[in-house]
């Protein structure tokens, strides 16, 4: 939802008689957002990747300090990990985490106005 409503507000910063009192009023002159990136693509839709090689240690230390988010903290709470189901998520994340050209990368759907690429 958020890149839908995303979407919404570039339209409407493009043209002008969306929001007239914008311009008559406050002056304001319409934009045109040059580039559009959305995380959490699917697999296909994604055609822009981010290499984060260099802080994907960082990103799996800052995910297991959100205990509650997983089990079994989410079914019977706990405000820290079991050091056997912590290293579990860890290696989750070392080895479903996606890959390209062999460096972990976020991937995004990149698209310049609505023109898709």
């Amino acid at each position: 939802m958020a890149a839908f409503n995303t979407i919404d507000a570039v339209r409407a910063a493009e043209f002008h008689l969306y929001y007239p009192e914008h311009l008559l009023v406050d002056q304001l002159q319409p934009y045109t957002v040059p580039n559009l990136y959305f995380f959490y693509t699917t697999t296909n839709d994604a055609n822009y990747y981010v290499n984060i090689e260099s802080t994907f240690e960082l990103k799996v230390e800052a995910v297991s300090k959100q205990v509650s988010q997983f089990e079994p903290s989410e079914t019977k709470y706990r405000p820290d990990w079991e050091p056997k189901n912590l290293a579990l998520l860890k290696a989750y994340y070392h080895t479903k985490h996606e890959k390209k050209d062999s460096h972990y990368v976020e991937s995004f759907r990149y698209a310049t106005g609505f023109n898709q690429k």
